[in-house]
């Protein structure tokens, strides 16, 4: 007997997964399209209490298919740990492609249909949900919260934002 150990995404993060923006919202001069999206890592069952907000996915992120699972990610998977938090978070960046440079970023740190996606996600993972702390890693990450914040004023009113320095 076969025993399922991943159903894979589950509502809503199944449609998310499955309607990303590709090429056409992110040009292929400032993200590496070709090594596909990478959503998140974390718990999307609705027990998470803390949402990490990071930047953009690396090398190691894209071998595992998971963010924040680098250098960056054990730094912060530190952090989480001194204050209790070992299992009850999810992570999601800023970007579901990897930047080219710094300028990649800051250039598209406020495109609209980048956004429009990226808040599709937050919506999921910070409205009427258990998480109460929002961590941003870097100034494009912070950016990123606020943007959204402004477009739901009610549910970010209840949320804590710790917003830190990238850990690299």
């Amino acid at each position: 007997m076969v025993t399922r150990f991943c159903p894979g995404y589950l509502a809503p993060f199944d449609a998310l997964a499955q309607d990303f923006p590709t090429e056409s919202v992110y040009p292929a001069k400032d993200f590496r399209t070709e090594w596909g999206p990478i959503f998140h890592r974390g718990r999307l069952d609705g027990t998470a209490k803390v949402l990490v907000l990071g930047q953009d996915p690396a090398t190691h992120e894209t071998i595992t298919r998971r963010i924040l699972v680098g250098e960056a990610g054990q730094r912060v998977q530190g952090l989480l740990a001194k204050v209790g938090i070992t299992s009850s978070y999810a992570m999601i960046n800023t970007f579901l492609y990897s930047v080219y440079g710094q300028g990649g970023g800051t250039r598209h740190a406020n495109d609209p249909n980048i956004a429009a996606y990226r808040h599709r996600w937050m919506d999921a993972l910070l409205s009427n949900t258990q998480v109460t702390v929002v961590v941003t890693l870097g100034e494009l990450a912070k950016t990123a919260y606020r943007t959204w914040a402004a477009t739901q004023p009610e549910q970010s009113q209840r949320l804590h934002l710790a917003a830190i320095r990238h850990p690299t």
